[in-house]
């Protein structure tokens, strides 16, 4: 009798049947699992993740059984594959999670942390449906963190026939087999619709009549329940969190088809809308799998084209040579100099590594590696060189995630969600607000056309046009800006380049070039040990000019190991090499009391002996005159530099302002004094502040790896040139964006005009609703491409 009257009571947390008594604040649960989860949700001040039912998650008196289907991430090779990154204390692990679907979604597990302490950081990535995790492995195991996932209905997909990423697995109920039951039962009940169709007198048996309704309605069953089901969930879960997307008007529309129909047909009232209801989702269906495959091409697209201009050293028989990180494959010896990232993961082979891993977990403390030792992609190493040997390959969308890190923290959604999502919000409002009006109004002059109206008053309006336009404005002009050498860290740099009013050049490297014929050493003659000491000493150094110093000695000068390697910005650097002390820098670093320098002058010193200096004579960029007289015709220029005013009087018909000898400190005060619709170009490492400071940063990157967490976007040095075409194109796309919204507007007033006089069919509604969004890709892919063939021209 007990368990009868429990059974009639649901589990507060699973919404199982309770077939144990076990209260706990006047609720009932089902097991001690489900009420320790609800203690933890309470604790953490989560409740609100009950007021979402379809959020219920999974019983867990099913624990033991979930423990046995994840046992398998307690083994260690496992665990080191499925790894994106573990140090000491930390490990970050990414899950592909198929039920991620909503809001809710996303702040449940966004939440993680305070479910459970022992998890650092949890964020979304709702387009890709993955989670990343960062854990206290000594508290708590990865087979501990996917327990915790499934019991709360978030259970992780995992793929291990390739461990070196989590797959994500298909699920079965896939668009194409929507689209297919949604198709076959358009077709038939279109066939048995046929006589209400055929105006010829032909009048059936009502026998034949109710026969064939009723095989409407097990047709129409299917298309509601499986193929529709989307749309209704969709909806459901933005109004219980008090949300209007996109999907609500269309369930309403859905809906109201359904309930007419089967009122008619069930009472004998009328043939119903069977053939429209079906045909009106199979259309929807197919405008929502070519909006899909839409989206796929453009993020295959943006991975695997978006690659960073950037090359590691790879030893290759003994020799040291450049290779594009896109081209790296395991097995490969890579040498890692000072300030440079490691591209994949790997382990030592030579050398000691203190890597810096504050892009992988926002921590910048330098952990120690020695030979032996595993390393993570997204470390960034400081010190002498170290000989790595890669285990995986490179993921440049992984690589483009580190490098968003920063902007993605605390964000729910890609950049360009939100306007969408404000728009659509009083969008649907309006639009349910006209529904009613046209269905009072047609109520009271002609009730026959209200459910025809009314349903293609809600389907017309549906803003999917609107929502496709901006990312595909965007995500398009990345593509193009990425085969032009400008590879953009987010898509929200495009808009805030259109609002550019200034530019900041930096001059070396930006504004000039170096090659070793530009070089000339002032001094004594140098010995084969000195040069080897220097060549060393410079290699391992990320400037630029001291790259140039170390490809002067070609290959037939060797290089010994460093022991010790520190560098200051903007003054020099000293390593000590097989006991010698190596400084290369400004004179005042080198040990000169005073020095002013008529040339850029690099001194050498070694064992606190000033051997001589290093005249550089950088030659300008081939057209850069050119590209900065073009752009004085519609920015202000200044140039700030570290160099001395000897080039003044050639640069000051191009700039507005002029400052030399700037320290990054200095660069950095001026931007924040003029940082609101700033341009600043510069190199990655001594204009770091500055870059990080302006309303867009562009780090010029020449052939070493310059990976800036400051920079808004990396500029190969291919694209210096094109500056003026970047920022024309920013501005066009920005003006092909408003265009698309007005092409999107027009479409939905002219349809609903049309709807509203009760002159249009739902199935001719879900027929445009497509053909709109066809419309309106079709103009962005255009217009973009064309406003994109004039950079691409640029050489």
């Amino acid at each position: 009798l007990m368990k009868e009257v429990l059974a009639a009571k649901k589990c507060f947390h699973c919404g199982d049947e309770c077939l144990e008594e076990i209260h706990f604040d006047e609720k009932n649960f089902c097991c001690h699992g489900c009420k320790a989860v609800y203690e933890l949700i309470q604790a953490s001040d989560l409740y609100q993740y009950y007021g979402n039912k379809d959020l219920k998650a999974n019983k867990i008196s099913e624990k033991l059984a979930v423990e046995r289907k994840f046992g398998f991430l307690d083994h260690p090779e496992v665990m080191e594959g499925l790894l994106r990154f573990q140090d000491e204390t930390r490990s970050i692990i990414t899950f592909y999670i198929a039920s991620i679907h909503c809001s809710s979604c996303i702040y449940l597990l966004e939440h993680l942390p305070k479910l459970e302490p022992d998890i650092l950081r949890s964020e979304v990535n709702f387009i890709r449906k993955e989670v990343t995790i960062t854990f206290d492995h000594h508290q708590l195991s990865l087979k501990e963190v996917a327990i915790l996932l499934a019991s709360l209905g978030y259970e992780p997909s995992i793929n291990l026939d390739s461990i070196d990423k989590t797959k994500r697995v298909v699920r079965k109920d896939s668009i194409g087999a929507k689209v297919a039951v949604a198709g076959f039962c358009f077709g038939n009940s279109m066939l048995i619709s046929l006589p209400e169709y055929l105006d010829t007198g032909f009048q059936l048996d009502q026998s034949f009549k109710s026969l064939f309704g009723w095989i409407n309605l097990l047709l129409m069953i299917p298309v509601v329940l499986y193929s529709a089901k989307d749309y209704f969930v969709s909806a459901w879960k933005g109004l219980k969190h008090s949300y209007l997307n996109i999907d609500v008007p269309i369930a309403m529309g859905i809906m109201t088809l359904t309930l007419r129909s089967s009122y008619e047909i069930i009472w004998h009232q009328g043939p119903g809308y069977i053939d429209s209801l079906t045909g009106l989702v199979f259309f929807l269906l197919i405008g929502k799998w070519y909006q899909g495959k839409s989206y796929e091409a453009l993020s295959f697209e943006r991975d695997f084209t978006s690659y960073f201009p950037i090359s590691v050293t790879v030893l290759q028989d003994g020799n040291e040579i450049n290779v594009m990180i896109k081209d790296l494959k395991p097995g490969d010896e890579i040498l890692i100099h000072h300030q440079e990232l490691i591209p994949a993961d790997g382990k030592i082979i030579s050398g000691v590594g203190n890597l810096d891993y504050s892009f992988v977990t926002g921590e910048s403390e330098l952990v120690s590696k020695s030979v032996g030792d595993k390393v993570f992609a997204g470390g960034r190493h400081t010190g002498g060189p170290v000989c790595i040997q890669l285990n995986k390959t490179v993921n440049n969308s992984e690589l483009t995630q580190l490098w968003n890190v920063n902007t993605q923290s605390g964000s729910d959604s890609n950049g360009y969600d939100t306007l969408i999502d404000k728009v659509s919000k009083y969008f649907t409002l309006i639009i349910i607000a006209l529904a009613i009006a046209t269905g009072i109004y047609w109520g009271l002059n002609d009730p026959e056309k209200i459910w025809s109206s009314v349903t293609a008053v809600l389907i017309i309006a549906c803003p999917c046009a609107l929502a496709l336009a901006l990312p595909f404005s965007y995500g398009h002009a990345m593509r193009i800006l990425g085969k032009g050498g400008v590879y953009l860290k987010e898509a929200k740099v495009i808009e805030s380049l259109s609002q550019i009013r200034q530019i900041v050049f930096d001059k070396t490297g930006t504004l000039t070039q170096s090659t070793p014929d530009d070089l000339l050493f002032e001094g004594k003659a140098l010995t084969l040990q000195q040069k080897s000491l220097i060549k060393t000493a410079a290699a391992n150094s990320a400037h630029p000019y001291s790259k140039l110093i170390a490809r002067s000695f070609g290959y037939e000068i060797g290089k010994f190991p460093i022991t010790q390697f520190k560098e200051e910005i903007s003054k020099g650097l000293v390593a000590e090499i097989n006991g010698s002390e190596v400084k290369i820098g400004s004179a005042q670093w080198a040990g000169l009391e005073s020095s002013q320098p008529d040339e850029s002058r690099v001194y050498i010193a070694i064992n606190k002996k000033v051997l001589g200096y290093f005249i550089i004579k950088a030659t300008y960029r081939t057209g850069i005159f050119n590209c900065l007289e073009v752009l004085r015709g519609h920015f202000q220029l200044h140039l700030l530099t570290g160099d001395t005013t000897t080039e003044k009087s050639r640069l000051s018909a191009y700039f507005d302002h002029m400052s030399f000898n700037q320290k990054p400190v200095d660069k950095l005060e001026y931007i924040n004094q003029n940082q609101r619709d700033t341009l600043m170009i510069g190199d990655g490492l001594n204009d770091a502040g500055a870059l990080k400071a302006a309303k867009v940063g562009f780090a010029v990157s020449e052939d070493i790896h310059q990976f800036s967490p400051s920079s808004d976007a990396i500029l190969s040095t291919s694209a210096v040139l094109k500056v003026p075409e970047i920022l024309s194109f920013s501005k066009s796309v920005v003006n092909i964006l408003i265009v698309a919204f007005v092409i999107s507007f027009l479409y939905n007033i002219t349809g609903l005009s049309f709807a509203v006089s009760g002159n249009l069919s739902p199935i001719i509604s879900a027929i445009l609703m497509p053909i709109s969004s066809v419309t309106v890709v079709g103009f962005i892919t255009l217009a973009v491409n064309l406003a994109g063939f004039k950079l691409r021209k640029v050489r």
